[in-house]
Formats: structure tokens, sequence, C-alpha cells
């Protein structure tokens, strides 16, 4: 029974440890104006033979955080799509250091209609990865 326990325990440990793979994801221009990356990003998703309520999710969801970002005087410049693990996933990255507000209407949004989402700083930009 020991045995059984540490294996689990192990197991689980490592799952926690191990973080989810970088997904090869196929990127797209965000454009200039938001409805650029609206257009390109359906056309995406249409490509990918998403179901579309799901589509019609991550379409809102990446619209609001990039609406954040220009609100923020930022700029998107890239928009990355795919599916991972059966999730879509859906990037956004700007050369900014972040959102200077946290608490926007857009960001909470995206965040009811996202599963999870996960923000990275670096000295190269920042990135919103959105799970739908």
């Amino acid at each position: 029974m020991r045995q059984l326990e540490e294996r689990a325990l192990a197991r689980l440990r490592d799952a926690f440890e191990r973080p989810d793979p970088e997904p090869e994801l196929r990127e797209l221009p965000a454009g200039d104006q938001p409805h650029e990356l609206r257009q390109r990003l359906a056309r995406a998703l249409a490509t990918e033979g998403v179901a579309e309520a799901e589509a019609m999710d991550m379409l809102i969801a990446a619209h609001e955080v990039a609406a954040c970002v220009w609100g923020d005087g930022g700029h998107p410049e890239l928009v990355r799509i795919g599916q991972v693990g059966g999730r879509l996933v859906c990037e956004i990255f700007d050369r900014g250091s972040g959102f200077k507000r946290k608490r926007r209407l857009g960001l909470w949004i995206a965040r009811r209609l996202s599963t999870r989402i996960e923000e990275d700083t670096s000295p190269a930009g920042h990135t919103v990865r959105l799970w739908i």
C-alpha cells in the first residue's frame, strides 16, 4: 500500500513540476486595427476547423485582450493560434511590459470566456496565452 502511495505522489509531483509543452502554433500578423485582428483570427479559426461556439469565444476573448493592449498604448504585433492537447490556444504578443491596469472589463470578459489565461512578461515583451 505504501509503495502505491509513493508512486502516485511521485507522478503527481512530476506533473506539477513539468510545465505544459511549448505549443506549436500558427503565426498571424495582428494588424494595425482591431478589425484587422478580428478578421485574420476569424479566418484562421475557420481554417483550423474550430467549432462555431468555441471560435466565437476565442474571437471575443482575443479581441478583448488586444483591445486592452491598444488601450494601454501598446500594439499587438503577433497572434499565434492552434490546438494543444485537444484545446484551442491563442497567444497575443506585444513589446510592452504588461497591462498597466489589471482590473479592466475586457480582461474580465476574456477570463470568463477562457478556461485558462497565462501571462508572461520578459525583456522581449508581453505575451497573453488564452486557452478555450
